[in-house]
């Protein structure tokens, strides 16, 4: 999108013409869209913005994961991944979330422990009371933000639709959160759906609130 850490980007730019006060700006995305907001964040937030301190590596705007849980249940083993080479990065031009590789095992004994169903990135099917239990996927920053991925954000329907009501029989979905990175971890687009996510690279510091985005 153009938006990384660089002189060139879209917000130094603007900046440097005189077009914006400073280099900030907030995304707020949704299935069917979103909005980008350019010095500051949006005004639909549902609750207070909540802030963690921002590892910047080669533009990337980088996090840092201290804890990870699938529902109730804690990753322990593996959780250095999170900081190898690039170290887990906030990327909204990659549509779907890539966690390390070494938490992998541990991830799917949690999943299945959680769902009773193996993991899979294949097409699942699920009533809606069974998608409904589906954990929460949770990531604590090292400043105590929590990050909680629910079942709507890293689910996909196989059909162009995403609606909330309930459904009968069962519907195909497929997950878009993928245990396979090899050095750190990419937190893509989904993550960021229906979240404010407020980037201010001069003051070091992401912050992020549930917000509205449909628009």
């Amino acid at each position: 999108m153009g938006m990384a850490m660089h002189p060139s980007s879209f917000p130094s730019r603007l900046y440097k013409a005189g077009a914006v006060p400073n280099t900030t700006f907030s995304l707020c995305l949704s299935r069917s869209g979103g909005t980008i907001n350019l010095g500051g964040g949006a005004i639909d937030a549902r609750g207070p913005m909540a802030f963690t301190t921002m590892r910047r590596y080669y533009g990337w705007y980088g996090v840092s994961v201290a804890r990870m849980h699938v529902g109730t249940r804690e990753i322990v083993q593996g959780m250095e991944g999170f900081a190898r080479g690039k170290g887990t990065i906030l990327d909204s031009g990659t549509t779907d979330t890539f966690l390390p590789e070494s938490i992998a095992a541990p991830f799917k004994l949690a999943w299945k422990a959680s769902t009773g169903k193996k993991y899979s990135t294949s097409n699942v099917e699920y009533t809606f009371e069974e998608f409904s239990k589906l954990p929460h996927i949770t990531f604590t920053m090292i400043d105590g933000l929590k990050w909680t991925l629910e079942n709507y954000d890293y689910m996909e329907p196989k059909k162009d639709d995403d609606s909330r009501k309930p459904w009968k029989g069962t519907k195909k979905w497929i997950s878009r959160l993928y245990v396979d990175e090899r050095n750190g971890a990419v937190l893509g687009a989904n993550a960021m759906l229906h979240r404010d996510v407020f980037f201010d690279a001069e003051a070091g510091v992401v912050g992020m609130a549930r917000a509205d985005c449909d628009y």
